[in-house]
């Protein structure tokens, strides 16, 4: 199997070794060059073209929105790893929405960081432990008790759509498949569903739609 060239952006050095012994204890994985700042990044990214791209977002006043951006116009065919310590839910949100296809909390350990690379190779996305409990609210509470129009509002009529299909218990694969796009944007969908929803778990949205008489059992 072809092994993945994967490039990491981060301001500290000595955590980017450790990256790279982390991955080269994996086989099929490879990491084919690092950069400390952006300017750097952007020079090595258009010759290395890699696979995958581990960035930290809060290298940038932007908070890597623009690095975002930067990145997938260099090497268009990469998949975005963000890799960061900003838990805030509107971050996380705002990157996966535009085409982050996985997102690791720093505090956690390096293995996250690797699911999230395996995940990825495999077409999927991938949200660290800790982040999906940021977005599912488990934090916060439990699921409202509010009225079912009112509780799905807050979902785009795209969301609507992938939330009836996964509540229905079709798999990934599957709504992508019916809604002709790809598994990794059904994925941020998934996440931007449970977040909105507040629930941890796909089998509290088929309780929803159950509760809403959108599914019969």
């Amino acid at each position: 199997m072809k092994k993945v060239r994967i490039f990491v952006v981060d301001a500290q050095q000595p955590l980017i070794e450790c990256i790279k012994c982390v991955f080269g204890a994996h086989h099929g994985l490879e990491i084919v060059g690092g950069a400390v700042h952006w300017d750097q990044a952007e020079k090595r990214l258009k010759a290395l073209r890699p696979d995958i791209v581990i960035m930290d977002t809060s290298m940038s006043s932007s908070g890597g929105i623009h690095e975002l951006a930067k990145i997938q116009s260099l090497a268009p065919e990469a998949d975005v790893i963000v890799f960061t310590m900003c838990s805030k839910w509107k971050h996380i949100l705002e990157v996966l929405d535009l085409g982050a296809t996985a997102y690791v909390l720093k505090r956690e350990s390096l293995k996250q960081l690797v699911s999230a690379v395996q995940a990825v190779r495999q077409g999927e996305g991938f949200l660290s432990p800790g982040v999906q409990k940021v977005l599912s609210g488990l934090e916060g509470g439990r699921e409202g008790e509010s009225p079912c129009d009112e509780r799905l509002a807050c979902l785009s009529p795209r969301e609507r759509e992938v939330f009836y299909l996964l509540a229905d218990g079709c798999t990934i694969k599957e709504v992508a498949q019916e809604l002709a796009i790809s598994p990794k944007t059904v994925e941020t969908h998934k996440y931007n569903i449970m977040a909105k929803l507040k629930v941890g778990r796909l089998a509290d949205l088929t309780k929803i739609a159950i509760k809403c008489h959108l599914i019969e059992v």
